[in-house]
């Protein structure tokens, strides 16, 4: 039988439970003196929301059972089926695609990325509106969307798109430079990112590539193991790095012997945190890999998602990272060279080049250095 809250809370006497009393008390009489007493869970998520507040940890967050119920209700609703991309709104409030997905019905009707979708069955998006557009794309499968898509320098032109069921893509691979050099833009690391990034570094490397540029602006990082796995790929045996907790315990990541020696370079912007960072921070420690962009987010913690008795969610910062020389990782990352163009789009957690691109043109340059 599944153990409840109280199960595993009664008894204990390490807990506060003098402060607990005192919170109590402070309900009894809101909710008995208040002019507007306000639901019970709305005053005790306030009070979870100030216990998290005063961490002071801005990767540290409290997600209410109701929020995820509404969260879920409007994903479902719309993960049905798809065309098979990623879009953000534009700045002309349009559907900017920033990603097509290998293999999606997107893909095979000729969208490519940087379009931007101005209808949506004949309907202007910007009538729409942003959330209502991405709701129209998705629907059941092999069920059919029009869209308009605007291409720069060309004239508009209309898919009718069949929708159909896809697995979000993190891994994008290129060739550059008449195949001289190989790129492989990483969304996130998550999922089976590693099993992908293998994949694409193979397929790369039969075309003889001479270096390789790994992207990673606007991946904000994700799953430790997957940056180990990644990094891994790369750098000789030894210790990569390590995490240490609270109470001072440490868990330690050795990679093997480098599978793939290659002339590498990495890309960052102001969005990459976290695994991203540190991904990029190792290999310019043990590799010597330059570094090309903007100063990035400065995130070296590891956190932990909870799972609370009503569904609710405590996500807190559990482990701060280390290097292999025992050096925070939990600082902002200052790239070797530093790109000073501005992007053509500036969003709240992504930029973007639509034409001109100086880091992968500096990367290049290095490269050819090499």
């Amino acid at each position: 039988m599944k153990r409840t809250a109280y199960d595993r809370l009664s008894g204990r006497d390490d807990l506060p439970w003098d402060l607990a009393l005192q919170m109590f008390e402070v309900y009894d009489i809101i909710k008995t003196f208040h002019l507007n007493p306000h639901e019970d869970n709305l005053l005790f998520e306030g009070a979870i929301e100030g216990m998290v507040g005063v961490l002071n940890d801005k990767y540290s967050d409290y997600i209410s059972s109701e929020k995820i119920k509404r969260n879920t209700k409007n994903y479902s609703s719309t993960n049905e089926a798809g065309i098979g991309v990623s879009t953000v709104a534009s700045d002309d409030n349009n559907l900017l695609v920033t990603e097509v997905f290998k293999w999606s019905s997107a893909k095979e009707n000729g969208i490519a990325r940087f379009d931007k979708i101005v209808k949506i069955n004949n309907v202007l998006v910007k009538e729409l509106g942003h959330e209502a557009s991405i709701h129209e794309l998705y629907g059941k499968e092999l069920s059919t969307v029009r869209v308009e898509i605007s291409r720069l320098g060309e004239e508009n032109f209309e898919c009718v798109i069949a929708r159909k069921k896809f697995k979000r893509q993190l891994v994008y691979p290129e060739l550059l430079l008449e195949n001289r050099f190989g790129l492989i833009r990483l969304l996130k690391f998550e999922g089976n990112a590693d099993v992908y990034f293998k994949k694409a570094i193979e397929e790369l490397l039969e075309h003889k590539i001479r270096g390789l540029l790994i992207d990673l602006r606007n991946n904000i990082g994700g799953q430790i193991n997957l940056l180990a796995s990644i990094a891994n790929i790369f750098l000789p045996e030894g210790l990569m790095f390590l995490t240490r907790d609270n109470l001072g315990r440490e868990q330690k990541y050795y990679a093997d012997k480098a599978q793939v020696i290659i002339p590498l370079t990495i890309l960052v912007n102001q969005h990459t945190g976290s695994s991203a960072e540190m991904f990029s921070s190792i290999l310019r420690q043990r590799l010597g890999t330059k570094i090309i962009g903007v100063p990035t987010v400065g995130k070296g913690v590891a956190g932990e998602t909870f799972e609370l008795s009503d569904g609710a969610m405590l996500t807190i910062s559990t482990t701060e990272c280390f290097s292999s020389e025992n050096k925070s990782l939990n600082r902002q990352l200052i790239p070797d060279y530093l790109i000073n163009e501005a992007p053509d789009i500036e969003l709240l957690h992504a930029s973007f080049y639509l034409q001109k691109d100086d880091y992968i043109n500096k990367g290049i340059e290095i490269l050819m250095q090499e």
